[in-house]
C-alpha cells in the first residue's frame, strides 16, 4: 500500500468516529430534553394536585377538580393561588363586602351556588369601582372563588356588607353607594357635572361604571332581591335616581264600597215615595 493510500484509510476512520461521536451525543441530548418535559410536567402536576394554581393553570379556578379551600379566622380568610372559600348560613339577596388584605392582589370574584363543585355556573362579581366588591349571592350555601395571577398568600375579609336600604327618590352631591330591594328594575339617572354609576345585583355586574355627565338618562337591570347603587361623583357635581315601581295591584279589600241609596220615604199626606 502506497503512503498516499495509508493516510486516506486513517482519514476516513477519523471521519467515521467523529460521525458516530456526533450521533452519540446528539442521543443523549435528545433523551435529556425528553427527561426534562416529563420531570417538568411531573412538578405541574404535583402544584396542581396540592391545590396551589394560578389562572395560568385553570382560568376559571371552579374548573379544577382538586381545589382545595383556604383557612378562616372568623370573617377573615388566607390561602395561596386559587383555593376558594367556602360560605353558608348566608340569607339570599343580602349584600356582602369583599376586603382585600395586606396588598392582596386578584383579578376577578365569582360566586357559584352550593359546595365547591356543586356548580360550574359562576357569576362575576369584579368592578371597576374603587370602593371595593360588592356580592350578593343567591343561596344560602355559596363557594366564592378568586382569580388570581400568581401562587402569592393572600388575605381576605367576607362580611355583611351593611349599606343602607333607600327607595322612592335618591339624590346627593357626594359619593355614596345604598342597596335598594324594591320591585322596580328601571329608574331615571340625573345629573349636573360628572357622575359614575355602578350598579351590582345577584346577576352579578349589570353596568360597571356607568358615566354620566349633565345629562338624564334611564337606566334598567334585571330581576333581582337586591341592587347595590355606587353614585360616584366628584367636584361640584350632583345627582339624583328615581326609582320606578310599579304601581301596586288593587284587592278585594282596598275596592270602595258602594255607596247605599237612601231610604225611601214616604209623603205623610199622599203616601207616594218623594225622590230624595
Amino acid at each position: 500500500m502506497s503512503r498516499v493510500e495509508d493516510v486516506s484509510v486513517r482519514a476516513r476512520t477519523r471521519m467515521r468516529g467523529f460521525n458516530a461521536a456526533v450521533t452519540v451525543c446528539g442521543l443523549l441530548l435528545t433523551t435529556a430534553i425528553g427527561w426534562s418535559a416529563l420531570a417538568s410536567d411531573a412538578v405541574g402536576q404535583i402544584s396542581t394536585s396540592g391545590g396551589v394554581t394560578t389562572s395560568e393553570d385553570f382560568y376559571d379556578p371552579w374548573e379544577n377538580p382538586e381545589a382545595t379551600a383556604a383557612t378562616s379566622d372568623g370573617d377573615t380568610w388566607s390561602g395561596r393561588g386559587q383555593q376558594y372559600i367556602p360560605l353558608s348560613g348566608l340569607t339570599p339577596g343580602q349584600p356582602l363586602m369583599l376586603t382585600l388584605l395586606e396588598d392582596s392582589e386578584i383579578s376577578d370574584v365569582f360566586l357559584t351556588e352550593g359546595a365547591a363543585g356543586d356548580s360550574e355556573a359562576a357569576v362575576s362579581f369584579d368592578s371597576y369601582s374603587d370602593v371595593g366588591h360588592y356580592l350578593i349571592p343567591s343561596a344560602s350555601e355559596t363557594t366564592l372563588w378568586l382569580r388570581v395571577r400568581t401562587a402569592d398568600p393572600w388575605s381576605v375579609r367576607v362580611r355583611p356588607a351593611g349599606l343602607e336600604e333607600r327607595s322612592g327618590t335618591v339624590s346627593g352631591t357626594a359619593p355614596q353607594t345604598f342597596v335598594y330591594t324594591g320591585p322596580a328594575t328601571t329608574a331615571r339617572v340625573r345629573v349636573s357635572g360628572r357622575v359614575a354609576v355602578d350598579i351590582i345585583t345577584e346577576n352579578g355586574i349589570e353596568d360597571s361604571y356607568l358615566r354620566f355627565e349633565d345629562e338624564s338618562k334611564s337606566i334598567a337591570w334585571g330581576d333581582t332581591r337586591a341592587a347595590v347603587f355606587t353614585m360616584d361623583s366628584a367636584g361640584d357635581s350632583s345627582w339624583s335616581i328615581e326609582f320606578f315601581e310599579p304601581a301596586p295591584e288593587p284587592t278585594a279589600d282596598s275596592t270602595p264600597d258602594a255607596t247605599p241609596a237612601p231610604d225611601a220615604t214616604p209623603n205623610p199626606t199622599t203616601g207616594e215615595v218623594a225622590d230624595e
